[in-house]
C-alpha cells in the first residue's frame, strides 16, 4: 500500500477537497524544549483566557469550544485557581469521561503548577483517589463524570465547589447527560456556583440553550459561548479509493506502509476493541525493526483528553465498538458500528497535537459522507438505565419521567430499568429507594446487578468470593493469548485455562485464578511473579488492579455488614474480622450470583441453542468461556453481559440450578408473560 505524493492522488487513497491543510501552524514544534511556563502561554487557550475569566464573572454558564490541542482541559481550570475562585477553601472540580485522562490530566496540572500531586492538586477515579486529607487543601480536583455524581449523595449542593468544569461534553455519556440535569437543579438553589462546559465539537448551541435561565426577550443572558481556535498543526485527510474488505488487515498494511515511506513519527491506529487491537498488533510488530517508530494501536480512549506525543500519522478503520441496550429483550450489546464524523474529526486531530500530520481514512470519501452520522447517538439514548436511576433515586429525585433531561431515553427503557430495580429489591412498590438495600446498593461502585450480589453475599455466607468475582469482573478477563500464532498458542492457552477450569463456570474459575495469583504474589519475587503469570497465559497487569479493587470493594462491604440478627447465616465478630467465606461450598456463591443475575438467565433448549429465559433471545457462549472449552452444557446459565460480533455471544457464565431463579427472583419471571425456569 503506497502513499500519494504531495500535490497528487497516490494509490489507494486520494486527499480531502476543502480540507484544512493550509492552517496556520500555531505551535512552533521546538517549543516543546521551552520551559513549561513558555509552553502554556504556546497554547491557543491562553490568548482568550482574560476573555474567559471575564464570561465567567458575567454569567453563570460558559459553553467553552475548543478543537483538539487547545489547552482548555488543563489550563482553565488553573486559571480559576490564578483568579482566585479556589479561595478560602473552595475548589474547582473538573470531569472526565474517564478515569485514564482525569488521573493523567490531574498529574499534568500538577506539574505545570510545581506541587505534589495529591495537594492542592487532585483526582478521585472509581476505587482511586489521591486528594489531600486536609479540608480545603486540595483546589483542583479532577474526577470521573460519575464519581461526581456519587459526591452528590453527600453534598447535593456541591457546597464546596465555586466552579464545576464538565469537560470532554460532546461524548455525551450517560453520567454527563445526568449531571447536566443535576446541575442544572443545583443552579436553582446556588446563586454563587459557575458552570463550565466544554466541547470539542460544535454543540454549543444545544448546551447553552439548555442551562439558560432568562425567562423572557430583555433579561440578561446567563449562558454564553466562547470558542477557540484548536489545532496547532494542519492534518492532511486521505480517503481510500475503494472500500477496504478487512479493516483490521488494511489498517495493518497502512501502518507498515507508514513505516516504509514516510518521515519519523509515531502511528495511532484506531480499533473498535481489544480483539483488533491483538491482531493488528501481531501483524504490525512482527515484521517491524524494533526501536525504530512507535505504533500505538488504542480504542477511541484516545480520542479526546490524553495527548500522545510524537504522533504524526493516525490509522482510522472509521469504526468504534459502542453499547446498545434493546430494552425490549432486555439483551445490552457492544456492537462494532460505524464512528460519527464529529469522533473522526477528533481522531484525526491526534496527528496534529504536535507537529503537522496525516490522516489515513480507510473508507472512500463517499461512504465518509454518506454513511457515517454527523455525531455520536448520546450514550443514555443506548444503554441500560438501571444504575442510572438507581443513583437518581439515592439522590432524592422520585419523578425521573420528569427529569430534565438534555437527551430523554425512551419510555421503554425506562420502563424496563424500572422493573429490574423492583426486582432486585432496590426501590419498592411505590418506586422509592428502599433502606437499606437499595441505599446500599446505589453507594457500591458497580452495576446494580453485581452490587446486590455484593450486598446479599453477606446473606449467603460468602462475602469473600463476591468480593473476588466483583473485583475480577471490574478488569479485563484473566487469560492472556499466548505468544505465537495457530493452534500451538490456541493449545497452549486451553491447557493454561484447564489449570483453573471448573465445570460450575467462569466465576468460579475467576475464584481459583484470584486465589492462585495471590499465593504466588504473597510467596515470592516480584520477577517470580512475572514468570509464573507468563507460563499460566495470566494478564499479571489485570490481575494485579483486581487485586487493588477488591482491597476498596471490601472497605464497602464491610461498611455495608448487616447486624447479626438480619442474617441468615450469622455472623460471628470472628468472621466479621476476615470477612465470611464460603469454603468449599460453591454452591453458595453460585445462588448469590443468581441473587443479582437472575435476569441474565439462560437455557439449553431442544436444538442445543441457549436462549434467555424471560424473552427467548439466542445466545451462543463466548469462546473465552470455561463453559465453551471443557465439559458438556449445562441446562441452565447465568451470564455478566453479552456482547455481540457474528452473533450475541455470552461472558462470564456459570451453571446454575433453575429452582434458585424462581426462589431467588420470582417477579421478574412472573411478568410479561414470559417463560419461567
Amino acid at each position: 500500500m503506497a502513499f500519494w505524493k504531495p500535490g497528487t492522488a497516490g494509490p489507494g487513497f486520494v486527499q480531502e477537497r476543502g480540507g484544512d491543510a493550509e492552517a496556520p501552524v500555531l505551535v512552533d514544534p521546538k517549543l516543546s524544549h521551552l520551559p513549561l511556563s513558555k509552553q502554556r502561554q504556546a497554547l491557543p487557550i491562553y490568548q482568550y483566557h482574560r476573555s474567559l475569566l471575564y464570561a465567567l464573572e458575567t454569567h453563570r454558564t460558559l459553553v467553552i469550544v475548543g478543537e483538539t490541542g487547545s489547552g482548555k482541559t488543563t489550563q482553565v481550570p488553573q486559571y480559576l485557581h490564578q483568579a482566585g475562585w479556589t479561595a478560602g477553601g473552595r475548589a474547582v472540580v473538573c470531569t472526565q469521561p474517564r478515569r485514564v485522562a482525569a488521573v493523567t490530566v490531574a498529574a499534568r496540572v500538577a506539574q505545570e503548577m510545581g506541587v505534589e500531586l495529591g495537594e492542592e492538586v487532585g483526582y478521585a477515579v472509581r476505587f482511586d483517589e489521591k486528594c489531600s486529607k486536609e479540608v480545603g487543601r486540595t483546589a483542583l480536583k479532577f474526577v470521573t463524570d460519575g464519581l461526581l455524581i456519587r459526591e452528590m449523595m453527600l453534598d447535593p449542593l456541591l457546597s464546596r465547589y465555586s466552579v464545576v468544569m464538565l469537560d470532554e461534553a460532546h461524548e455525551r455519556t450517560v453520567h454527563n447527560d445526568i449531571l447536566f440535569g443535576l446541575l442544572k437543579k443545583v443552579m436553582r438553589q446556588r446563586s454563587d456556583l459557575r458552570l463550565i462546559v466544554a466541547s470539542a465539537t460544535l454543540d454549543a448551541e444545544e448546551f447553552r440553550d439548555f442551562f439558560e435561565t432568562a425567562d423572557k426577550e430583555g433579561d440578561k443572558l446567563t449562558a454564553t459561548i466562547l470558542s477557540v481556535q484548536g489545532r496547532q498543526h494542519p492534518v492532511d485527510i486521505l480517503y481510500l479509493e475503494a472500500p477496504a474488505d478487512n479493516y483490521v488487515r488494511a489498517a495493518a498494511e497502512a501502518a507498515l506502509s507508514i513505516h516504509e515511506t514516510e518521515p519519523p513519527g509515531d502511528i495511532l491506529i484506531f480499533m473498535p476493541g481489544a480483539e483488533e487491537i491483538d491482531t493488528v498488533q501481531m501483524a504490525v510488530f512482527e515484521p517491524a525493526k524494533p526501536g525504530i517508530r512507535k505504533v500505538i494501536v488504542a480504542t477511541n480512549v484516545a480520542e479526546t483528553s490524553i495527548t500522545l506525543d510524537g504522533v504524526k500519522y493516525v490509522v482510522d478503520p472509521c469504526f468504534v465498538r459502542l453499547p446498545f441496550y434493546d430494552p425490549a429483550t432486555g439483551v445490552e450489546s457492544l456492537v462494532t458500528t460505524v464512528t460519527s464524523k464529529a469522533s473522526a474529526t477528533q481522531r484525526a486531530g491526534r496527528a496534529g497535537r504536535t507537529s503537522p500530520g496525516k490522516c489515513l481514512r480507510l473508507v472512500t470519501e463517499t461512504d465518509f459522507n454518506s454513511l457515517l452520522p454527523a455525531r455520536t447517538p448520546p450514550e443514555v439514548q443506548r444503554t441500560d438505565l438501571s444504575g442510572t436511576l438507581l443513583l437518581l433515586k439515592a439522590l432524592g429525585l422520585h419523578d425521573i419521567v420528569r427529569f430534565d433531561f438534555l437527551s430523554p431515553p425512551t419510555a421503554e427503557a425506562l420502563a424496563r430499568a424500572l422493573e429490574l430495580l423492583y426486582s432486585l429489591g432496590a426501590i419498592d412498590d411505590s418506586a422509592d429507594i428502599t433502606r437499606p438495600l437499595g441505599a446500599s446498593m446505589a453507594e457500591l461502585p458497580l452495576s446494580p446487578q453485581l452490587a446486590k450480589v455484593l450486598v446479599a453475599s453477606w446473606r449467603f455466607g460468602c462475602v469473600a468470593e463476591a468480593l473476588t468475582v466483583a473485583a475480577m469482573l471490574s478488569v479485563r478477563g484473566p487469560f492472556e493469548r499466548p505468544r505465537g500464532v495457530g493452534a500451538e498458542a490456541k493449545q497452549r492457552q486451553r491447557s493454561a485455562m484447564a489449570a483453573f477450569a471448573t465445570l460450575e463456570g467462569d466465576h468460579i474459575t475467576y475464584i481459583n485464578v484470584y486465589n492462585a495469583y495471590c499465593d504466588e504474589a504473597d510467596g515470592g519475587s516480584v520477577d517470580e511473579l512475572r514468570e509464573w503469570c507468563a507460563e499460566h497465559c495470566l494478564d499479571a497487569r489485570s490481575l494485579r488492579r483486581a487485586r487493588e479493587i477488591r482491597g476498596q470493594l471490601e472497605r464497602y462491604a464491610r461498611l455495608h455488614a448487616p447486624p447479626d440478627h438480619d442474617n441468615d447465616l450469622p455472623v460471628s465478630k470472628q468472621q466479621l474480622r476476615g470477612l465470611p467465606s464460603a469454603g468449599s461450598d460453591m454452591k453458595a456463591v453460585l445462588r448469590c450470583l443468581v441473587s443479582g443475575f437472575f435476569s441474565n438467565a439462560a437455557r439449553l433448549s431442544s436444538d442445543g441453542r441457549y436462549r434467555t429465559v424471560r424473552e427467548g433471545t439466542v445466545l451462543t457462549f463466548h469462546p473465552s468461556s470455561v463453559l465453551a472449552q471443557f465439559g458438556s452444557p449445562p441446562e441452565y446459565v447465568v451470564y455478566h453481559e453479552v456482547v455481540r460480533t457474528t452473533q450475541l455471544f455470552a461472558r462470564d457464565v456459570s451453571a446454575v440450578d433453575p429452582r434458585w431463579l424462581l426462589e431467588l427472583a420470582p417477579h421478574f419471571f412472573a411478568t410479561r408473560g414470559g417463560h419461567q425456569p
